[in-house]
């Protein structure tokens, strides 16, 4: 795994945890997973979550129907424990107010918007941390 592959899955995983998402889910895995493919796509990855479910369900000898069960499971876990109100806090701003259940595909787009930022401040660290190293030498 490259150092970008590697420090896009510690974002994703920091956003689903902070989120509350339980990690002992199957679901849990399943999302890590699809939004870190939605992360990489460019443009336009809401058209395509069905299509990486598939992708998903492939690498894993699963059915894309078992994912999606999987991961509306965890969506479900999710909210049960509050989680989806560290979304207000990440966006500092009032997202979500804890009632009405969020259809996974938007569940999952905050979840990438969340994780891309994540991302984009861990490789900011990342390479401040490097340049400073390279000082030092």
């Amino acid at each position: 795994m490259n150092m970008e592959n590697l420090i896009l899955n510690q974002s994703v995983t920091h956003i689903l945890l902070k989120c509350a998402f339980s990690p002992s889910l199957l679901g849990f895995d399943y999302i890590r997973e699809v939004v870190e493919k939605c992360c990489k796509k460019e443009n336009g990855y809401q058209n395509f979550i069905t299509e990486i479910y598939k992708e998903v369900a492939e690498s894993d000898n699963s059915t894309a129907d078992k994912v999606d069960k999987r991961i509306r499971a965890s969506l479900k876990d999710a909210k049960s424990r509050k989680g989806f109100l560290a979304m207000n806090e990440y966006f500092d701003e009032r997202v979500y107010n804890g009632e009405r259940d969020i259809p996974a595909q938007e569940a999952i787009s905050i979840l990438v918007e969340m994780s891309k930022l994540e991302f984009a401040k861990r490789n900011t660290i990342n390479a401040k941390y490097l340049q400073n190293a390279g000082n030092a030498c």
